[in-house]
C-alpha cells in the first residue's frame, strides 16, 4: 500500500478513534479537573492529552494541546505523499494565530510564549526582525491573518485533477459559510453552528474516499475537537489554579 491508499487508511482509522458524543457527554458531566483530566487520559481523548500533567495548570493544559496538534499534523506529514506534505505541515501554524496577531501588533510578551516554536523568535521584542522564512507572510501590510495564511496554503497545494479541486472547493466553502455565520451568532447559537459544522465535515470526509482532501477535512474535525476539549477542560484547569493558591 503506497501513496494516496495508505494515507487513506491512516486516516479513516484515526478518524474512526475520535470522541463520540457519549464520551463528550461523559467529560462533560465531571466535576473538577482532576476527574475530567483522568477520564480524558482513559478514554478517546487519550491522544490529545498525553504527556499533560495535572500540575501544570493551565498554562501546561493550553501547550500540551498545541503540542499534541502539532504531533498530529507531524503524523499527516508523514502519511501523505511527497507533493501534498508542505500544505499539510503548514495546518500546524493554525492555532498559534490569534497570539501571531497579538505579538506582530506590539502585544506584551507572554511567559508561555517562549516556549512555543511557531512564536519564540517574535518575543525578543524585535517582531519585525525576528519573523523566520516560514512566517514571512506575517509581514503582509493591511491582510488579515487568516487570509494571509490561506493565501500560503493555496501557494502549497500541488496540481490537483478537477474531481479534487471540486472537493478542496467544497472544503473552503464549507469553513468559510460557517466563519460566517458564527462571527455574527449569538453566544447561545455557538453549539448548534458547531453541531452543524461537524456534521458537513463528516460528509465531506465520507466523500473525499481517496483524495487528498481527506487529510485537510480530518484536520478540519481535529481542530474542531480540538477547540471542544480545550472549552471542556481549561475552566476546569483555571478554577482549580485558584483553588491551589487561594
Amino acid at each position: 500500500m503506497t501513496g494516496i491508499d495508505y494515507a487513506q487508511a491512516r486516516l479513516q482509522a484515526r478518524y474512526g478513534q475520535r470522541p463520540d458524543e457519549a464520551a463528550w457527554h461523559r467529560l462533560a458531566s465531571l466535576r473538577g479537573f482532576s476527574a475530567a483530566l483522568a477520564y480524558g487520559r482513559e478514554s478517546a481523548f487519550r491522544g490529545w492529552l498525553e504527556g499533560c500533567a495535572e500540575a501544570g495548570g493551565a498554562h501546561a493544559l493550553e501547550s500540551g494541546l498545541r503540542r499534541r496538534w502539532r504531533a498530529l499534523v507531524a503524523e499527516v506529514v508523514r502519511w501523505m505523499p511527497e507533493e501534498w506534505q508542505p500544505a499539510v505541515d503548514w495546518c500546524a501554524l493554525l492555532p498559534a494565530l490569534p497570539a501571531l496577531d497579538h505579538l506582530i501588533g506590539g502585544g506584551e510578551v507572554l511567559p508561555w510564549m517562549h516556549a512555543e516554536p511557531e512564536l519564540a523568535a517574535l518575543c525578543d521584542g524585535n517582531a519585525a526582525a525576528a519573523v523566520p522564512p516560514a512566517l514571512t507572510f506575517t509581514r503582509l501590510p493591511g491582510q488579515p491573518r487568516g487570509e494571509a495564511w490561506l493565501a500560503e496554503w493555496r501557494r502549497r497545494l500541488p496540481p490537483m485533477d478537477a474531481g479534487d479541486a471540486a472537493l478542496f472547493a467544497a472544503l473552503e466553502r464549507t469553513l468559510r459559510q460557517h466563519q460566517a455565520a458564527f462571527s455574527v451568532a449569538a453566544p447561545a447559537e455557538a453549539w448548534l453552528l458547531r453541531q452543524r459544522l461537524q456534521a458537513r465535515l463528516d460528509g465531506l470526509f465520507r466523500r473525499s474516499l481517496l483524495s487528498p482532501a481527506a487529510a485537510f477535512v480530518f484536520l478540519s474535525l481535529a481542530l474542531l475537537d480540538l477547540e471542544r476539549l480545550r472549552a471542556a477542560l481549561a475552566p476546569r484547569a483555571v478554577l482549580a489554579d485558584a483553588a491551589a493558591v487561594s
